[in-house]
Formats: C-alpha cells, structure tokens, sequence
C-alpha cells in the first residue's frame, strides 16, 4: 500500500487530527475499492467456471451417452448374429471386439484432446480478461489520483 502524507502547509491548516483523519479516510478508501475489485473479479471468475464446467459435463455426458449407444447396438448385432450362425461368427466377434476397442479409444483421444484445447482456450481467455482487467483498474487509479490532486488543487486555492 503506498504511504499517504500530508504537506506541512496542509497539515498546518488542517491541524494534527485533521492530517491524520485526511489520510485515513484516504486509505479507507482505497482499501475498500481494492476490496471490491477483489470480490468483484473472484465472483466473475467464479460464474464463467461454473459455467464452462457446467459445458463440459454436458458434452461429456452426450459423448458417454453416445459410446454406450453404440456399444449397446454393436452388444445386440454381435448378439443376433451368433445366434443366427455360432461357428462362423466367432472369429468375426474378435475383430468387431478389436474394433470397437479401437474406435472406444480414438474417442477417447478425441475427447481428452478436445478437454485440453477447451482448457487452453480458457486459461487463454482468463489470462486476456486478467490483464484487461489490470488496465482498466490502471486506468482507474490514475483517475483517482487525478480526482485527489484536483481536490488538494482546490482545497489549497
């Protein structure tokens, strides 16, 4: 926190009590912006990650639901068709077995890809948002400093 003093002349019209409740009603202020800015970006935080949270879970559960129709189909076909012709079949449930393993696997590469860019695009996003934000607070303080000095220009007229 920056230190806040107060000018002899400014001190001397003010007197001792006044100096001093000048700067804490200075500081006071400034830790209850930096409060409010703290709280304000953790709740924003917060919501956009419940909210890509909530995505993602939602598209992993289609892409669930979606494996276990297909395997649910493939189970029945393998099914009928051994039913239908025992000896023949067996040597052709062990390459569906083998396939299905194979495609049950891409997906989920696919999936733990698609996880890792979407997590990269929102640490990307996150980091873009953080330095907006600490512009815009920059910007901010400086006003503020303005708006004291201003003050202080007047109060010393």
């Amino acid at each position: 926190m920056a230190l806040i003093t107060v000018p002899k002349i400014l001190r001397s019209k003010l007197g001792e009590d006044g100096a001093e409740a000048l700067v804490s009603l200075v500081n006071q202020a400034l830790d209850n912006q930096k409060t409010d800015i703290i709280e304000f970006v953790e709740e924003k935080f917060e919501r956009r990650l419940s909210e890509e949270i909530s995505k993602l879970r939602v598209e992993l559960k289609e892409e669930i639901s979606k494996l276990r129709e297909e395997m649910i189909e493939a189970n029945a076909r393998l099914r009928q068709e051994m039913a239908e012709n025992n000896a023949s079949l067996r040597q052709e449930m062990v390459e569906m077995n083998a396939s299905l393993r194979q495609e049950m696997a891409e997906m989920n590469a696919s999936i733990r890809q698609e996880m890792a860019e979407m997590n990269a695009s929102i640490r990307q996003e996150m980091a873009k948002n953080y330095a907006n934000l600490i512009k815009w607070m920059f910007i901010f303080w400086v006003g503020q400093v303005g708006v004291i000095m201003g003050i202080l220009f007047v109060f010393f007229k």
